[in-house]
């Protein structure tokens, strides 16, 4: 297959390019390298540098060749930011992902993998999420990742638009080009490394077994492979389907359980400072993964927060480091 992949120089972007040139897939990656970077383009992928919310530009790219569907990556992202700025969340995130569909729409291309966000469900009361659980966004990020699945949805009624929605939780995991300055372990394993003085654990008052947030922490790897399966789902489909799907590890772990581990890991303090609870998080979010397994075949293969955490140490001791002064959950 032919595919574009927006935001393809980024954290999940640049893991999906690869993964999907492995399978044997000619990948064309769109990215304004305004959070991603050039570099982790992986080599046989056609880097485009500019907006995937410019028409112009995606009519030029669609008028090059047949593709046959899209990843879209490309967002900005962060709960605080989204909550300081809802506005250039809405423009970009929402605004730009309309413009994408409809430029798709013009050229034919009716098939489009979607990566949302477990913020799309709020703060359920329930201990594990399925995708019945009802969408109740409290920051304005996981709104915008809401807007977009209903957009979707009302695609494929109307259209017979094909998209499958993922829907990752905490994703995990490092790479030597990309950092992401909004990824809870990363930004832990900074402290030790000593480019950071502390850790900031915001909210040591929810009801859980320490007191701070749970997460379900999946590599990024697993992430991607769920993209590059889900791609070709949307290929062998026949109708055309709209779905949403959970991307998680089905294992939760809370705030103090991560900065205990990355000490054992590293072998180094990792001084802590304790702040309110920040807007827009929830207390516990642990995925539920029976729908994803059902119709695509994915389960999470590195699974083990030990694992995750030595992994993304390894990486993190050899490349570039991140610069940062604290950390959020």
């Amino acid at each position: 297959m032919r595919v574009l992949v927006t935001g393809g120089a980024g954290f999940i972007g640049s893991k999906v390019a690869q993964l999907l040139l492995q399978n044997g897939h000619e990948v064309t990656v769109v990215d304004t390298l305004e959070y991603g970077n050039a570099k982790a383009v992986p080599t046989g992928a056609t880097l485009v540098e500019g907006d995937s919310g410019n028409p112009q530009l995606l009519d030029g790219i669609f008028s090059m060749a047949k593709f046959d569907g899209v990843i879209h990556a490309a967002a900005y992202k962060g709960i605080a930011e989204s909550q300081l700025e809802p506005c250039r969340f809405f423009v970009n995130n929402v605004g730009k992902t309309l413009v994408l569909l409809d430029r798709m729409m013009a050229h034919g291309i009716s098939r489009i993998v979607f990566t949302s966000s477990v913020l799309v469900y709020g703060s359920p009361n329930r201990p594990n999420i399925d995708e019945t659980c009802p969408m109740r966004p409290i920051n304005a990020y996981g709104y915008t990742k809401l807007q977009i699945e209903q957009s979707l949805g009302w695609l494929f009624r109307s259209q017979g638009f094909s998209s499958v929605s993922l829907r990752p939780f905490h994703v995990a995991g490092q790479s030597e080009h990309v950092k992401d300055g909004k990824l809870f372990i990363p930004l832990v394993l900074n402290v030790a490394l000593g480019n950071a003085p502390h850790i900031k654990i915001f909210g040591t008052d929810y009801e859980t077994k320490d007191g701070t947030c749970v997460r379900d922490y999946t590599h990024v790897d697993d992430v991607a492979r769920a993209h590059v399966l889900a791609l070709q789902k949307l290929h062998d489909s026949e109708p055309p389907i709209c779905t949403a799907l959970n991307v998680g590890n089905k294992r939760g772990y809370s705030v103090r359980e991560v900065i205990e581990t990355a000490r054992k890991i590293t072998g180094r303090d990792i001084p802590v400072i304790e702040e309110p609870r920040r807007s827009g998080d929830a207390a516990v979010l642990v995925a539920d993964c029976k729908k994803i397994k059902r119709e695509l075949g994915w389960e999470p293969e590195r699974t083990e927060l030990s694992d995750i955490i030595q992994a993304t140490w390894d990486v993190m001791r050899y490349g570039n480091q991140l610069e940062s002064h604290g950390a959020t959950a």
